[in-house]
């Protein structure tokens, strides 16, 4: 399958990176990758660096000391050996998808998905680089969603004002919302609607809603935008989405923003406050309205929300 032939093409690349073309540089190589393998971590950095003594040219000694260096815990020397090995051969993904390992490992995430989306640029079917890519974007993006949704839920639940939030020129968002009239309870249809204007391209990382009851109460709804959900814009594309919401309570109003990634940049594309006390059930829209509405949206599906006492 698929993935299959991924796997073989990936083991033919190393194949290919592996021999140096010198006999006593490969039989010093198998000697550090012997010792590498059993875990012998000192004699293995010491045998690569003998190979890089005898050819400096040879990315792949500097890659394998790197490695072992890396097992060892000394995430700055590897680094600074990945570096080498990318001076020689910049799409080594093998090498960049370690180097975005490195930082993890350090601790600094924003470097280390750096290196890793580099690393996807030059291999994308690797599904292990792909779901810590994932990974670290959900928890970059639920750092800033926090405190944001917590800011906006405050506002509403308040009544005051949105603080003035400066908007992206990058991107233009709108949405809006109508009442389903002929479907049970309180049914709300969304849509929304986001157009990269110019720059270097935008990638869905996150979107969330701030809703308020016409009692007063309020509620947050969030998503990690991947998968289904996700996103990449380049300047004049658009990507339109919709969903519907039902609740045992009428909706008094609704505030949101989409989370964008512009090369290594998050930023918050706003979603206007709607007011929507005044949409009143006989001047909303019909279920057999759905379709013609929903052209050139994706439809995200209906979520039920039930209020406990």
């Amino acid at each position: 399958d698929d993935e299959e032939v991924v796997e073989a093409a990936e083991a033919a690349l190393w194949s290919c990176w592996l021999p140096s073309g010198d006999e006593i540089i490969d039989l010093c190589m198998r000697k550090g990758l012997k010792f590498m393998g059993v875990g012998d971590l000192p004699n293995a950095t010491q045998a690569f660096s003998e190979v890089i003594a005898q050819d400096p040219t040879y990315a792949e000694g500097w890659n394998k000391r790197a490695t072992a260096l890396f097992l060892a815990e000394k995430f700055d020397e590897s680094i600074e050996d990945c570096a080498r090995v990318l001076e020689l051969k910049p799409r080594h993904f093998g090498c960049l998808s370690g180097l975005g390992i490195c930082h993890l490992r350090k601790g600094d995430e924003r470097t280390a998905a750096r290196w890793l989306r580099k690393a996807l640029e030059v291999n994308p079917r690797s599904g292990d680089t792909k779901r810590i890519v994932a990974d670290l974007e959900a928890r970059s993006a639920f750092e800033v969603l926090r405190p944001r949704i917590k800011e906006v839920l405050a506002e509403l639940r308040t009544g005051r004002p949105p603080r003035v939030t400066a908007t992206a020129e990058q991107v233009r968002v709108v949405w809006d919302a109508c009442r389903v009239k002929d479907l049970d309870k309180f049914t709300y249809y969304f849509r929304i609607a986001v157009e990269c204007l110019r720059g270097p391209g935008v990638t869905g990382v996150a979107r969330y809603y701030a809703m308020k009851h016409a009692g007063g109460s309020v509620f947050p709804l969030s998503r990690i935008t991947q998968g289904f959900a996700g996103f990449e814009l380049s300047p004049g594309d658009s990507y339109r989405y919709s969903f519907m919401l039902t609740l045992d309570e009428e909706l008094d109003s609704a505030q949101g923003g989409l989370l964008l990634r512009s090369g290594e940049d998050i930023f918050e594309a706003v979603l206007e406050r709607l007011t929507l006390s005044g949409i009143q059930a006989d001047s909303g829209i019909r279920e057999a309205d759905l379709a013609r509405l929903n052209k050139g949206y994706q439809f995200m599906g209906r979520l039920e929300i039930q209020v406990e006492d």
